[in-house]
């Protein structure tokens, strides 16, 4: 795992990552292995596998709404990753995402999950159990 975030991430995003990372490892015993990294990218933040279900997370730290392109970018990363790569788009509690968004992360042809950041762990560790 990279060890120096700070260099590219703002304070935000860089606690998030490190919130995520840290209760994957204590409430799933996530393990490191090649696959799981802090990604340098604007298309993904956190890659991760558990029980071998790839997870793409990418976390929006916006004051705005989150629109469709951003799915649209998230869903042209999600092509070239291995096929049954989850997608997972993070916003902070107070954020959110327009409709637009969520219809075209319903309209995807991968698994795209729109969640807000209070409640992505639950809803990660929900998931490991379908996929």
């Amino acid at each position: 795992m990279n060890s120096n975030l700070s260099t590219y991430f703002s304070r935000s995003k860089k606690n998030f990552i490190l919130d995520i990372i840290d209760e994957l490892k204590k409430d799933l015993q996530f393990k490191y292995n090649e696959y799981n990294d802090v990604s340098k990218s604007e298309e993904v933040d956190i890659h991760i596998e558990i029980d071998g279900t790839r997870f793409a997370i990418l976390y929006k730290d916006w004051a705005r709404e989150i629109g469709p392109g951003v799915i649209q970018t998230f869903d042209g990363f999600l092509t070239q990753q291995k096929s049954g790569t989850v997608g997972v788009v993070v916003t902070p509690d107070k954020g959110s995402f327009s409709s637009n968004c969520r219809k075209r992360s319903k309209t995807s042809i991968h698994h795209i999950i729109l969640k807000k950041k209070v409640i992505f762990v639950v809803t990660l560790k929900s998931l490991v159990r379908i996929f």
